[in-house]
């Protein structure tokens, strides 16, 4: 995307992203797992900015969505997510934990994911497939209260159908806050903040996101 003849296909990108889904940076997690057969069930909700650097262009967006995770090991969990931005599955594995009151704890997570998108105004339809990792580290402070940074990377693949194709590589990294004000609800507010280091997709620029999660476990 760096003439002005390519525009039409800049536009076609930005409109997938705003309208039907490019994928999405979020995390809305922390290094500790569920336990083993416990269930997290959320409703999450994303605002975000698209900045394509070589277009000048900054493009709102948001999604809305739900995810569920399962406990299924003393440190692991597995789950998946269904949004506006697309369809996504993930497993999660803690790999260290400090001893004391309020621990550190060191996690890994992999997600796959992506889309079918429509016909829809300047949305090219076609597939989209991407997959995250992801690694979480989590403060414990309270009882009710942790803390979560960590790094991501990601990789996008967009076959439209009608031929050819788009990829994008992408570095950076969340922020987020888990505040369980009962023993069965927690919410999540989070940030997150990405780049690409290759590729124009889903934009030739960056991405940053403010996300706010509900979650219930039982």
């Amino acid at each position: 995307m760096n003439s002005r003849a390519r525009w039409p296909k800049a536009a076609v990108v930005l409109g997938c992203c705003v309208g039907s889904g490019c994928g999405t940076f979020t995390v809305q997690h922390t290094a500790e797992p569920l336990a083993r057969g416990q269930w997290r069930g959320s409703v999450i909700s994303t605002v975000q900015t698209l900045r394509d650097n070589e277009q000048s262009a900054t493009v709102p967006g948001g999604a809305v969505g739900l995810a569920a995770a399962r406990g299924v090991g003393h440190n692991s969990e597995v789950g998946g997510a269904i949004s506006t931005l697309g369809v996504e599955a993930f497993g999660k594995t803690r790999f260290w934990q400090s001893n004391g009151a309020t621990p550190w704890s060191l996690a890994a997570l992999v997600a796959i994911g992506g889309v079918q998108l429509p016909a829809r105004s300047l949305i090219s339809p076609g597939t989209e497939v991407h997959a995250r990792l992801i690694g979480i580290a989590t403060k414990r402070t309270s009882g009710c209260l942790t803390w979560s940074v960590g790094p991501a990377v990601a990789a996008y693949e967009f076959w439209p159908r009608n031929g050819g194709s788009e990829h994008g590589v992408w570095f950076g990294g969340f922020g987020n806050l888990a505040w369980q004000w009962s023993p069965a609800w927690t919410l999540t507010p989070e940030v997150s903040l990405h780049r690409a280091a290759s590729g124009t997709f889903p934009v030739d620029g960056s991405i940053a996101q403010l996300t706010v999660g509900v979650s219930r476990t039982w």
